[in-house]
């Protein structure tokens, strides 16, 4: 029996790091210093202090300075976006990345829309969403891509699965990875339908995809028999049980080549289990970390301009679930 194709990030990601490496050490050549990266930490939150470790040392591996700015958790939103306007006005400063999730007291959008777009390297805010959505596609510039939706992108290319003219199903309409992802892919000329909490007859929808991004942040939610035989499976969720395998956190992207892979992923073809396998792409902090400094080289001699920098990256916390973003019900 042939088992399910994981397409691995990891090869993707040590790419993405050497050629940010190499943009980082041009610009110090040329401006006299090494871009910057600001990150912002909202309360103590393990996964989010995990993460945000991660990506200081991966910066401090392509040669990408970096910033760390801690908050208390009984931080106000005016207190947050205080902070980060002033990140927002320090020319010293080329590039910001807000840690989600915020605590639940303070307005995360209100933060996200306080980064000026130029530094926008995560792709959070409103100008970048529009940027992106309407420049996805042409030649025209746009802004900073939303980072997971970028990586899944990415990923599909680096593995050369066509996306034009298939049918792309996004589960999930968050705003920093539901919606960008369907966004993304639509400039590609896949037909994508959304589906989120309210939607009738999910596994029905699923099965005719030839692309499925599982954009939810639940466990065993996606299920293998739900697939039709060769579609393509991304599973960009995170979710809690992965804190307990941090050594070897997985996002699978996974490609059924017949019939009888029921079950992608999953190590017991006999037996009914979610189609993303695990937990996602292999690479996933890697890539996150390689996207920052690679947007950062590219977007930092052009600050206070709209910048563009795609990547392949990630974005969330173990305790995030983007089923239907912030107005869930």
């Amino acid at each position: 029996m042939s088992r399910p194709q994981s397409l691995r990030g990891t090869e993707l990601a040590n790419e993405i790091l050497a050629s940010a490496g190499e943009r980082a050490r041009t610009y110090e050549t040329t401006y006299g210093r090494p871009p910057c990266l600001a990150t912002v930490l909202v309360g103590d939150d393990p996964a989010s202090i995990t993460y945000v470790r991660m990506k200081q040392r991966r910066c401090q591996d392509v040669g990408v300075a970096s910033q760390r700015v801690a908050l208390p958790h009984t931080s106000t939103t005016a207190e947050v976006v205080e902070a980060v306007r002033q990140l927002s006005s320090d020319e010293q400063i080329d590039g910001i990345l807000v840690q989600h999730p915020v605590p639940p007291h303070v307005d995360e959008r209100a933060v996200f829309e306080a980064i000026t777009p130029a530094k926008d390297v995560d792709g959070v805010t409103m100008h970048s969403f529009a940027s992106m959505s309407f420049a996805a596609g042409s030649s025209g510039s746009r802004g900073f891509e939303s980072c997971t939706p970028s990586g899944i992108v990415r990923l599909l290319d680096h593995y050369d699965i066509e996306v034009a003219g298939k049918h792309a199903v996004v589960i999930g309409r968050s705003p920093i990875l539901g919606k960008p992802i369907g966004m993304l892919l639509l400039a590609r000329d896949a037909t994508v339908t959304f589906c989120h909490s309210k939607t009738v007859d999910l596994p029905g929808i699923v099965a005719a995809a030839d692309i499925v991004v599982a954009a939810v942040g639940r466990p065993n939610f996606v299920r293998g028999e739900w697939l039709q035989p060769g579609a393509v499976v991304v599973d960009a969720g995170y979710h809690s049980r992965q804190r307990r395998r941090r050594r070897s956190p997985e996002r699978w992207l996974t490609r059924r080549r017949d019939s009888r892979a029921r079950w992608c992923g999953s190590d017991d073809d006999r037996r009914p289990r979610r189609a993303d396998g695990g937990g996602g792409l292999p690479g996933t902090g890697r890539r996150s970390a390689a996207g920052a400094g690679r947007d950062l080289a590219t977007g930092a001699p052009r600050v206070g301009a709209s910048c563009r920098g795609p990547r392949a990256t990630a974005h969330g916390s173990a305790t995030h679930s983007d089923w239907d973003g912030p107005t869930s019900s």
